[in-house]
């Protein structure tokens, strides 16, 4: 069970990095990106070794997007996997949660969704996407 994402950000032979069409977090919370790799895994615990490789690139990720595109003032890095889980069909893969120094959560925990289809955000805009990609490509 693979997300409904919207734009690719970057990508390389392991990775691609996208944003989801339906972000867990409205854009005036931040930016939700995710990280999955090419070759299905199940678990994150599975293959500790491409596991640790996403949270680098993970980690590498929220440093453009928080020192030099300055679009967001921090970021949350997460595994979660629950709801693959609960189909019997779980894939490993690391949100990015940018948080928005202007929001009013900032500094808060993250709410995201508890189920699917209990929420209902825009994709993130194309001019930041598209923002993004130029810096992932430049950085990574």
């Amino acid at each position: 069970m693979k997300k409904k994402l919207g734009a690719l950000l970057w990508e390389n032979e392991e990775f691609e990095v996208s944003t989801p069409m339906n972000p867990h977090i409205t854009r005036s919370v931040g930016i939700h990106i995710v990280v999955i790799p090419k070759r299905g895994l199940s678990r994150g615990f599975d293959n500790p070794e491409v596991c640790a490789r996403a949270f680098k690139l993970a980690a590498k990720i929220a440093k453009i997007m928080i020192d030099k595109v300055k679009i967001v003032g921090w970021a949350n890095l997460q595994y979660n996997g629950n709801w693959g889980m609960r189909a019997g069909k779980p894939f490993f893969h690391v949100h990015i949660y940018g948080r928005s120094e202007t929001s009013k959560d900032y500094g808060m925990s993250l709410k995201v969704p508890r189920l699917p289809g209990t929420f209902n955000n825009k994709p993130l805009p194309k001019q930041e996407a598209k923002l993004l990609a130029d810096a992932f490509k430049k950085y990574l």
